[in-house]
């Protein structure tokens, strides 16, 4: 799965962005990731001000930052069927749950503190074909976009309600997966709350826990 970063360089070098500029993402403990019956992947914008960086470093570490903080809430709710949020607050529970999932960003080069969507999308048209093979690597079951849905639409296919595209959870036969629209974890707010909020989001579909 390394090999893709050498296949990024290149990409980067023939369209005139310097390789230095990016933060490699992916699985965060493949040892673990591989025996999980959940196999989670959360995909965000990109990182801030990480020129050469590893977000998987970063994830191994264990919580650290409010979006590391609430992506780890997320993830331990998700991957244990949301248990009361006493029990999975605590550091140890959300290092543990980190190392269990993937993460990466479509913008692959750091950038500043408010992502600018437009530079988004763009990396993301130029990087498509590399996106894509990098998730069918991962091979997740479960999606979640954090504020990337509008994206990972068209860069996916995904087959999604074109009225209601955030309204719930749904099932995308073509990259067999459940797909879950949710929110940039650097939101602010009550963390317990937002939690919960999840918990209920995912509980319009009664068979999201039902893996096809």
């Amino acid at each position: 799965m390394e090999s893709i970063w050498n296949d990024w360089e290149k990409h980067y070098k023939n369209i005139g962005i310097c390789s230095t500029r990016i933060c490699k993402d992916g699985i965060v403990r493949p040892e673990i990731y591989k025996d999980e019956c959940l196999k989670i992947l959360f995909i965000g914008k990109e990182v801030n001000d990480w020129p050469g960086g590893d977000m998987r470093d970063l994830a191994q570490r264990g919580p650290k930052y409010s979006y590391l903080h609430n992506l780890a809430r997320w993830a331990a709710g998700l991957l244990d069927q949301f248990p009361d949020f006493s029990i999975i607050n605590n550091k140890k529970y959300l290092k543990d749950t980190l190392s269990r999932i993937a993460l990466i960003n479509l913008k692959k080069t750091s950038g500043g503190s408010s992502a600018n969507m437009a530079h988004v999308s763009a990396y993301a048209k130029n990087d498509k074909e590399l996106l894509r093979k990098q998730i069918a690597l991962i091979k997740p079951n479960i999606i979640v976009p954090l504020a990337t849905h509008d994206i990972l639409i068209w860069l996916l296919d995904l087959e999604v309600n074109s009225d209601l595209p955030n309204n719930a959870p749904y099932y995308s036969n073509k990259n067999k997966a459940w797909i879950a629209p949710w929110k940039h974890p650097s939101m602010r707010g009550d963390v317990e709350v937002a939690y919960n909020k999840m918990r209920d989001f995912i509980n319009k579909e009664k068979s999201f826990y039902c893996q096809k």
